[in-house]
Parts: structure tokens; sequence; C-alpha cells
């Protein structure tokens, strides 16, 4: 489920993400903010998850200067990753362990 929220506080506006933000979540967030006036703010306190079209719509707001307050770590995490490469996982640097006890030949 995906919804926005608008707080208008006079000469700033924050808008609340609520959900999993992707596709049209994500071409309704571009729109919401948009069509807000004065300093922008948008609150992700309670983003559960975003697809490539959901980042990168949350990049590009941040990139023109809007405040994403309240990130999520993994949102982080994925707003930090180069463009394009959300759809990768994230892997471990741990290598596989190889069992190594005594007597044990290759």
């Amino acid at each position: 489920m995906f919804r926005i929220t608008t707080d208008d506080l006079g000469s700033n506006t924050v808008v609340h993400v609520h959900g999993q933000l992707g596709g049209l979540g994500a071409a309704e967030l571009e729109r919401e903010c948009a069509a807000a006036a004065g300093s922008l703010s948008v609150d992700l306190s309670n983003l559960s998850t975003a697809d490539s079209e959901g980042v990168s719509a949350l990049r590009a707001l941040r990139t023109q200067g809007v405040h994403l307050d309240n990130t999520p770590g993994l949102i982080e995490l994925l707003l930090a990753q180069p463009e394009g490469a959300e759809g990768h996982n994230v892997r471990s640097n741990r290598r596989r362990s190889r069992d190594r006890s005594p007597g044990r030949t290759k």
C-alpha cells in the first residue's frame, strides 16, 4: 500500500510518504512536490521500501534541493548507489569458509 499526505505549514510544506514507493507512487510524489509552495521537505519515516523508480524519484528530488527527512537506512544505502544500480543485490564481503580441519586433504 502507498499513500502520500501533505502538511502545509505556511512557508514550508512537508510531504509524508507511507508504504512502498514505486512506479505510479513515484510519479504521484513528483507531482505533489512540484505543486508545493515554499520550502519543501519529504518525510520518509513511514516508507517501507522503494523500487528503482522510487529511488530515482527520491534521488531527483534530493538533487533539486528537497530535504529528505527520516530516511530509512536501506533507502539511504540505495540512494548512495550509482544511478541504475538499485536492482543489484547488496552482497556481503565475507568469503565462504572452507573446512581446514587437521587431517583434511584437498
